[in-house]
């Protein structure tokens, strides 16, 4: 069998650009979508040959858009499992916004690969290649929790895994965005990957006393995170809001530390760890 590798070049499709004072409570809430229903994922142009993944390719797949009765910018989230029927998935964590381009990095899937074949050490890795399912969540971009629905399940039978568990310090794609760096995505302001997959750190870093801020990509694409139920406390897990629409952080005082990031199949949490010393 030809091994085919696998190495397009992702496809960044922007939605325009929410102001960081807008809020979806100015907007209508949407209705959520029909029970059951769904759209086509269609089959992977490479589904049946052994494919290799890379680092900096990625995968290539297309899909019809939901029909949701009416206009709307729709999102995608890719899910990846070992059986057809999603019993045990993961979330990739990149969010796709083209229908025609939906282009899950390599080494996302490889790390969900890794997650879900129960890998530890390198040796772990299965030396053949492995079957692998993939499904997409839509979801209208400003009302992700009420419009969500899911794709048929398509297979790639032959994925090359390679060992790909997290590697602390590794740029993350994230940034703090607000009052203390004129909104601005920075290397500096960038978190980085932690020995747990899923959880990526900043800092240390000062923050004044209400100063106003949001955790984004450098385009401000999804994940775009800000203000949620509450407001955000020093040294507590605080849920945020995913959508473009959501409200800027405030942090309640002068503060010091580490920012921690978790992504939690989705949700994602921060907390301001204050330095001890």
């Amino acid at each position: 069998m030809k091994k085919i590798s696998i190495f397009f070049a992702s496809v960044a499709a922007v939605l325009s650009f929410s102001s960081c004072s807008e809020t979806w409570d100015d907007n209508p809430v949407l209705a959520g979508v029909p029970e059951g229903a769904t759209f086509e994922l269609n089959k992977p142009t490479m589904a049946d040959n052994v494919v290799l993944l890379e680092d900096g390719g990625s995968l290539h797949m297309t899909c019809n858009q939901p029909d949701y009765g009416y206009q709307a910018p729709v999102s995608y989230q890719v899910q990846v499992s070992l059986t057809e029927d999603f019993a045990q998935f993961e979330n990739l964590a990149s969010i796709q916004t083209n229908r025609s381009q939906i282009n899950p990095p390599c080494e996302q899937v490889a790390n969900a690969a890794c997650k879900l074949l129960g890998v530890v050490d390198p040796e772990d890795v299965p030396a053949d290649p492995v079957a692998l399912w993939f499904r997409l969540r839509a979801f209208i971009t400003q009302s992700p929790d009420n419009t969500s629905c899911f794709s048929n399940a398509v297979e790639y039978r032959k994925v090359r895994v390679y060992y790909n568990i997290s590697i602390p310090g590794k740029p993350s794609g994230l940034y703090i965005r607000g009052g203390m760096n004129d909104w601005s995505a920075t290397a500096d302001g960038e978190f980085k990957t932690t020995e747990e997959t899923g959880i990526y750190e900043l800092g240390p870093v000062t923050i004044a006393k209400g100063t106003e801020f949001k955790v984004s990509t450098a385009d401000w694409g999804l994940p775009n995170l800000g203000k949620g139920s509450g407001d955000l406390k020093i040294d507590q897990p605080y849920l945020l809001t995913n959508d473009g629409g959501s409200g800027n952080l405030v942090c309640p005082d002068n503060f010091t530390g580490i920012l921690k990031l978790e992504d939690r199949s989705g949700k994602y949490y921060l907390t301001l760890i204050p330095n001890n010393e």
